[in-house]
């Protein structure tokens, strides 16, 4: 019996490392994932834990696996985590907010999305698609879709991330437009790495539970080795750690 540690591929690239993990994405850009080879690596990890799972492995995820239903996990409640940062930048005045989202494929983005566009239709704010983009949770995808909103939308006074590296080229292409952070553009993202702390403006991100999240699926986990019943799998809340990339709207 073994311990699935699967986290979400915006976890895993935002740390730099490409699925293969003698592969590094900073590295050599040789080496770097298409969104074509992200596509097809979450699809045979899918199959991969399925074929386990039919052969009765035990297994515990910390992240919810899109079509794996039966798959036992112990994952963070992104609906909610997004929620509550969208609303963060709605009480702050911004009602003109990109959102940067990770792949389509994965059930972290789709989670998120829902979060972001819930609390604008909550605020009466309407949900402008053309202000929704996906990367591939990389810096240069996040760089390149914020050059694209600051040109369409000189109105927008936010950006929303899925992940830090894509928050950290948003807010290169800020600087490159002469945008300032967050005086001009506030900035959120809902990885809670440690990249985030290390930026000149602090991001203000989703305080994840990793910690907690990895001792409950570890518990989880032994109880199902055993032959015990360890409930139903369950979504960790999160908490909103508000830093130096938000500011009160003044335009």
């Amino acid at each position: 019996p073994g311990f699935c540690n699967r986290a979400s591929l915006d976890e895993i690239i935002s740390k730099d490392y490409s699925l293969n993990p003698g592969r590094y994405v900073g590295a050599d850009e040789s080496n770097k994932l298409s969104p074509e080879e992200i596509q097809e690596e979450l699809r045979k990890t899918s199959a991969e834990l399925f074929e386990l799972m039919k052969l009765g492995i035990p297994m515990v995820s910390t992240a919810r696996v899109e079509g794996l239903d039966d798959l036992h996990y112990v994952a963070t409640d992104e609906y909610s985590a997004s929620k509550k940062i969208t609303n963060h930048l709605i009480s702050l005045g911004h009602t003109c907010i990109g959102f940067i989202g990770g792949s389509k494929s994965l059930y972290s983005t789709s989670r998120r999305l829902k979060g972001y566009t819930d609390a604008l239709a909550e605020n009466n704010i309407a949900v402008d698609e053309t202000l929704i983009e996906y990367g591939d949770s990389l810096m240069e995808s996040g760089s390149r879709i914020a050059a694209g909103f600051f040109k369409a939308h000189p109105e927008m006074t936010a950006i929303f991330s899925c992940s830090d590296m894509m928050a950290i080229g948003a807010k290169h292409a800020a600087e490159t437009f002469n945008l300032r952070i967050p005086e001009d553009i506030s900035l959120v993202c809902t990885d809670g790495s440690t990249v985030a702390d290390y930026l000149d403006a602090p991001l203000t991100t989703v305080k994840q539970p990793t910690v907690e999240r990895g001792k409950i699926a570890v518990e989880h986990l032994i109880s199902l080795i055993e032959g015990q019943d360890p409930g139903p799998s369950i979504e960790l809340p999160t908490d909103i750690i508000i830093r130096g990339t938000t500011h009160q709207r003044t335009i």
